[in-house]
Formats: structure tokens, C-alpha cells, sequence
């Protein structure tokens, strides 16, 4: 897979929570707001994608998100 740039496209970041008092821009940009319990992904959720990044030959997966502390 590749980017608008021509760019090879081999890794996948997904977000596990959104549960983090920091607010910072790079989860939190102006003007977002939590998601809701309904829009958060389950973990069955996240298995399906990676299977799906796994045939569009996704050769790393970063999982963040959230402050480890709360």
C-alpha cells in the first residue's frame, strides 16, 4: 500500500482508549470530544483489522493510547 506520495505504507497505529486526563493535540486535537462507550473499539474489533492490515502487507502494528496511570 502506498501513500499520496508514493510513500510504502507498512505499519498501522491504533488507538486501544481514549482514557487520558492530558488532553494533549495529538489525541485531543481543538475541537474533539471523548467517544462515547458505542464508539470505542472492541477487542474483536481490532482483531478484524489487523487481520485485514495483515493482507494488505502490514509488517508492524503499534498499539497506543490512553494514560497508563488512570
Amino acid at each position: 500500500m502506498k501513500d499520496s506520495w508514493g510513500r510504502e505504507i507498512d505499519y498501522l497505529r491504533i488507538s486501544l482508549t481514549e482514557s487520558c486526563n492530558l488532553r494533549c493535540i495529538y489525541c485531543m486535537p481543538e475541537g474533539s470530544a471523548p467517544k462515547t462507550c458505542g464508539e470505542v473499539l472492541t477487542k474483536e474489533n481490532i482483531f478484524a483489522i489487523v487481520e485485514v492490515g495483515v493482507e494488505l502487507n502490514i509488517k508492524k502494528i503499534r498499539l497506543t493510547g490512553g494514560e497508563p496511570l488512570l
